[in-house]
């Protein structure tokens, strides 16, 4: 289902196209999870594991840490070096 969207689930190639258009870390291919408890902003931990990623292009930089990212698994981010896991 596309976020914010009300209506039946979304085809595998239409959820494909959205998450390719989204390029967010969360669907990227590279992703390595990180588990951490929730948080209520529902922010999501990882490691890039692209050797060309273009983490200077990475919307939540600034919240970088011994090479964890910070994303959002809603948030468009448009990341360069996205390849879709699929």
């Amino acid at each position: 289902m596309i976020p914010g969207v009300k209506g039946p689930p979304a085809s595998r190639e239409e959820r494909d196209a959205f998450n390719e258009s989204e390029a967010n870390c969360n669907t990227c291919k590279f992703l390595e999870r990180i588990q951490r408890p929730k948080e209520p902003s529902r922010m999501q931990y990882g490691r890039c594991t692209n050797p060309g990623a273009r983490i200077d292009r990475h919307p939540y930089r600034d919240r970088i840490e011994e090479g964890v990212l910070t994303f959002h698994a809603d948030d468009w981010m448009g990341m360069p070096c996205y390849v879709y896991r699929r």
